[in-house]
């Protein structure tokens, strides 16, 4: 499964991970450990919130560090990187832009 590989590639690159199963647990997740918290990687289709209600939610507790939304983008959508923090990724090049999404970690995170 992708997302396996992308946590698998990440763990070796020494970065500590937190998941969540849902939307909801995810903002529970960062609530208590914000301060832990170098880089958001947020599916947009997740059970209970959505990537972008917890991009919202995740602001509004004063989360202000990089933010990546994975899924599958609709037609004429490309990924991006915003000045906000906010990347779009697409499911099918996560593995490809994991190095990009590594280097948005804030040094000594």
């Amino acid at each position: 499964m992708l997302v396996n590989r992308a946590v698998r590639r990440l763990t070796r690159a020494d970065i500590e991970l937190v998941s969540a199963r849902d939307g909801v647990e995810a903002l529970d997740v960062l609530h208590a450990q914000m301060e832990r918290v170098a880089l958001v990687l947020s599916d947009v289709n997740m059970p209970k919130m959505s990537g972008v209600g917890l991009l919202s939610a995740a602001r509004a507790l004063g989360y202000t560090g990089p933010f990546s939304l994975m899924g599958a983008l609709p037609e004429g959508v490309e990924p991006h990187a915003g000045a906000d923090g906010v990347e779009i990724v697409d499911k099918e090049t996560l593995l490809s832009r994991l190095p990009a999404l590594i280097a948005r970690v804030p040094a000594g995170a």
